[in-house]
């Protein structure tokens, strides 16, 4: 008997999927990538080609919940045994492709619920951006922020209205449950499987 599937989820969406897992797929383990790599993306890529390298020669198929982080992940879930669910960021893989597009062509700016805690010190030491210059680049390209909120978590409703006040865009939440999520991970768990040397679904 194969050992159970990984989980191989970026930080920011952790909470969510530990929570599906724990639902629908408790026999698989889960591994968590702090998002702080997506930063330096060689880094990131390393360390994603070592763990599956790791993973898949222990004989365990490996799902990636991850978007488009770095310039290798479409090499990476080609590999047998591994699978990567749909969507280019994690935004995306919340709301689905078309949802995604309307949102981005109204401008919206997503925060989850990492990004959102820590939405200072991304923009002011990830990004290096002042606050003029946030708001200023900010406003060319987007209308308001808008909060996805899985209701796995409180709403951070403080970070969201300083955040509003230091960008100067408007922010709202929505609500988003994890039907679309559910399934793209059902669909990634079975290719994994499958394409596994030796795996069955």
């Amino acid at each position: 008997m194969n050992p159970a599937p990984l989980l191989l989820s970026c930080s920011v969406l952790a909470r969510e999927v530990q929570h599906l897992a724990g639902q629908y797929w408790p026999e698989c383990q889960m591994e968590t990538v702090s998002s702080d790599l997506h930063m330096v993306p060689q880094r990131l890529s390393a360390l994603l080609h070592d763990t599956l390298k790791s993973r898949i020669r222990s004989g365990r198929p490996v799902v990636l919940i991850f978007g488009e982080c770095c310039t290798v992940m479409e090499e990476l879930s080609a590999i047998p045994g591994v699978a990567r669910v749909r969507g280019r960021d994690c935004p995306e893989i919340l709301l689905g492709r078309a949802a995604y597009r309307s949102a981005m062509q109204a401008g919206e700016f997503f925060l989850l619920p990492e990004w959102a805690r820590r939405w200072e010190e991304i923009f002011t030491q990830r990004l290096g951006l002042a606050h003029g210059q946030a708001a200023e680049l900010l406003s060319d390209v987007h209308s308001r922020l808008v909060y996805l909120d899985t209701g796995l978590a409180p709403v951070p409703s403080d970070e969201l209205t300083a955040c509003t006040q230091w960008c100067g865009l408007p922010h709202t939440i929505r609500p988003v449950n994890l039907d679309l999520v559910r399934m793209s991970l059902d669909e990634a768990l079975r290719t994994a499987c499958l394409t596994f040397q030796g795996g069955s679904p």
